[in-house]
């Protein structure tokens, strides 16, 4: 996947930042805490074995929908389909397509088939294994910093929640820290082609 990713960030490294900012990028996180209450996102292959956890789908983009979901029920193609009819698709056009990874319900062929059938615009040249240029990945590590940077131990998942998305909220409505965050596409997509696809 390396050539692909970092062919992809040679091209795409010389995007318009204002074709960028009008972008709507979506992912999922997993946030979990240790003995101590401190939060830490989960990245691990299975999370069958963390307890306290909170699972979440988030959009984000500077001139239209950014939303935080807990997800509590199976994750699986229908879900993934009912989030972007409600969240995203009365934003999407030509020109503010959509970001995705390759997560497996995002590319199942009934995402495919939806997608298709509302003539929904997908940025589809994504490359695969390559979550850490999503401008998400960007805002969730801010989020673990500032829920942690409260000093208050979170021991419990609604409050772990509450928190998450108390933050989430406060950073997607800072126009000028959104905006920044899809500027800073082009630079971390320069960095990948520099460092041979290594990721950031």
């Amino acid at each position: 996947f390396s050539g692909n990713r970092i062919n992809f960030c040679r091209l795409s490294c010389q995007l318009d930042k204002f074709g960028l900012r009008k972008k709507i990028c979506g992912n999922e996180a997993r946030f979990t805490f240790d003995s101590q209450g401190i939060v830490f996102q989960y990245f691990g292959q299975s999370s069958r074995n963390v307890e306290q956890q909170v699972f979440v789908w988030a959009c984000l983009s500077v001139q239209g929908p950014c939303v935080i979901r807990l997800i509590e029920e199976k994750f699986d193609t229908h879900m993934y389909i009912a989030l972007l009819q409600r969240d995203v698709l009365p934003h999407v056009s030509r020109q503010s397509c959509f970001i995705q990874d390759h997560f497996p319900v995002h590319v199942a062929a009934a995402v495919k088939t939806w997608m298709k059938d509302n003539d929904f615009h997908l940025f589809s040249s994504w490359p695969e294994k390559s979550g850490d240029l999503m401008p998400l990945n960007s805002v969730f590590l801010r989020v673990v910093i500032d829920v942690n940077k409260q000093h208050q131990p979170i021991h419990t998942k609604e409050k772990l929640w509450a928190e998450i998305e108390r933050h989430f909220l406060l950073l997607s409505t800072d126009d000028a820290y959104v905006t920044d965050i899809f500027d800073s596409m082009p630079e971390n997509m320069i960095s990948v082609v520099v460092n041979n696809g290594a990721l950031l």
